[in-house]
């Protein structure tokens, strides 16, 4: 399955975790804007080698990978 997570924190990075580790493919992820917050779980999708879409405030339905199966609001 092929997911796309708008997440942040240690929460964000659990859920992305948590996925990853189950075998689903994750297209993307939408983190807080890093020039207001260090995020746990952009730093977790780096390691990965996860895209970094855009930041979960200025994301477009337009910035979502056309072959992503779910979104995931993990806040």
């Amino acid at each position: 399955m092929n997911i796309f997570i708008c997440g942040q924190k240690s929460f964000g990075k659990a859920v992305l975790k948590s996925l990853y580790g189950n075998g689903h493919n994750i297209v993307g992820v939408a983190p807080p804007p890093q020039e207001k917050y260090y995020d746990k779980m952009q730093v977790y999708a780096l390691k990965l080698g996860i895209p970094i879409i855009s930041d979960c405030d200025k994301l477009v339905s337009r910035d979502i990978p056309d072959d992503t199966d779910l979104v995931i609001s993990a806040h």
